[in-house]
């Protein structure tokens, strides 16, 4: 569970998911995108807490060594998210790209 909130902390999910509540599509079609964007963050959530747990777990802190890791890559990848959740009121567009760049990380 420690790495699962690490991995929420580092990434600022908990903010990408309060903006995700407060949108309500009137499209059906907007709706399942929504819905899609969010289950993907929560997924990729979960595949990098397992994803440093299984390659740190010697370490103290397997969250921080795998961020440490990823290196100049997720660096990006979090500013980007940063951009995207702080950057104007979120849209179900935004939220899209939030996931795919969440996704990609998990195949690291």
């Amino acid at each position: 569970a420690k790495a699962f909130f690490a991995v929420s902390d580092a990434f600022r999910i908990p903010r990408v998911e309060d903006a995700a509540r407060s949108i309500t599509p009137s499209d059906y079609y907007d709706q399942l995108a929504l819905s899609r964007a969010t289950d993907t963050i929560d997924a990729a959530r979960r595949g990098i807490a397992v994803a440093a747990l299984t390659g740190h777990a010697k370490t103290a802190d397997p969250v921080a060594a795998w961020l440490d890791a990823g290196g100049e890559r997720v660096a990006r990848i979090r500013e980007r998210l940063q951009a995207l959740t702080e950057g104007g009121d979120i849209t179900v567009s935004r939220l899209s790209v939030a996931s795919g760049l969440m996704s990609d990380l998990t195949g690291m």
